[in-house]
C-alpha cells in the first residue's frame, strides 16, 4: 500500500489521463489505490462523525446541567425575594421554564404552611399555569399593600374576568372591609375611569385613611389611579372639625398626593 498513489497522486491521474490509456497494471493499480483511499475516507468519515457526536453531547449535557443550575438559582431566589422583586425573577424566568416548573411545584407543595412561599410560588407559575388565578385573586383581598400591588399587576391581563367580581364586592357595604378596599385598590388599575367610583369613594377614601401611618403611603400609591375620584370625600374629611389635627394631618398628605397627580 505504501507504494500506492497518494490520494492527491490519484486524483491528479485521474484528472489528467485518459482511463483508456492505462495499461492492465496501471488499471489494477489505480483500482486498488482507489479501494484503498476510499475505505479511509470512510475510516475518517465515522472517527469524526464519533468525535462530533461524542462532542455535542457532551455541549448538551454540559448546557442541560448550566440550565438546571441556573433554574434552581432562579427558583431559590423568587423563594427569597421581597415581594416586589418576583415579578423580575419571574420574567428571568421564561427561557428556563423546562427546568423551574418541575421545582416550582415541587416546593410549592412542601412550603404548604408557608403562605409567602405559596404566594411567591403562585406569582412564578401563573404565566404558564391559569390555575393559580382564583388563588391569587383571594390573596389579593388579603395581601398588604405591597402584595396587592404585585398581584394586580400579574392579574392584569385577566381584568376582564375579575373587574366585575371586584365592583361587586366592593358596592356592597356589607361586605368585609378589608377585602372591599382591597377590590378598590385592584380596581384603581382595572378600571380608573368607571363612574361607579362615585358612589364608593366615601367608603375607600374612609377606611383609606385609617390605616396605620406606616402603610398609609403605600396604600396612597396603590390608589392613585382612583385619587381623582378620591379628592372630594379627602376634602371633606380636612374640613371635619371632629377628627383631630394628626388625623388631617396624614388626610391633608394624601389628598396633597392626589390633587399633584390631577394638576401634572
Amino acid at each position: 500500500n505504501r507504494q500506492l498513489p497518494s490520494l492527491w497522486q490519484w486524483a491528479s491521474i485521474r484528472w489528467l489521463t485518459q482511463k483508456k490509456n492505462w495499461t492492465p497494471p496501471q488499471r489494477k493499480m489505480m483500482q486498488k489505490a482507489g479501494q484503498y483511499h476510499a475505505v479511509r475516507a470512510a475510516v475518517v468519515g465515522v472517527v469524526l462523525a464519533v468525535v462530533t457526536f461524542t462532542g455535542l453531547t457532551i455541549r448538551d449535557q454540559v448546557i442541560e446541567r448550566d440550565n438546571a443550575n441556573h433554574a434552581a438559582s432562579l427558583v431559590g431566589r423568587v423563594f427569597d425575594a421581597d415581594i416586589t422583586q418576583v415579578p423580575g425573577i419571574v420574567k428571568e424566568m421564561e427561557a428556563y421554564r423546562a427546568w423551574t416548573d418541575p421545582r416550582l411545584k415541587e416546593e410549592k407543595e412542601k412550603a404548604a404552611n408557608d403562605s409567602r412561599k405559596q404566594l411567591h410560588a403562585s406569582l412564578a407559575l401563573f404565566p404558564v399555569d391559569p390555575q393559580q388565578l382564583d388563588y391569587l385573586y383571594e390573596r389579593l383581598l388579603t395581601g398588604g399593600p405591597q402584595e396587592v400591588v404585585v398581584i394586580r399587576e400579574a392579574l392584569f391581563d385577566r381584568k376582564n374576568g375579575l373587574t366585575e367580581k371586584s365592583w361587586t364586592l366592593l358596592e356592597n357595604p356589607k361586605n368585609d372591609q378589608n377585602q372591599r378596599f382591597r377590590a378598590a385598590c385592584a380596581l384603581a388599575a382595572f378600571a380608573p375611569d368607571d363612574a361607579r367610583w362615585e358612589k364608593v369613594s366615601g367608603d375607600v377614601a374612609a377606611t383609606l385613611v385609617i390605616q396605620k401611618p406606616f402603610v398609609l403611603a403605600q396604600w396612597t400609591d396603590a390608589l392613585r389611579g382612583a385619587g381623582k375620584w378620591l379628592i372630594p370625600p379627602l376634602a371633606d374629611f380636612l374640613v371635619d372639625e371632629k377628627r383631630s389635627v394628626p388625623e388631617r394631618g396624614l388626610i391633608a398628605s394624601v389628598y396633597g398626593t392626589y390633587a399633584a397627580n390631577l394638576s401634572d
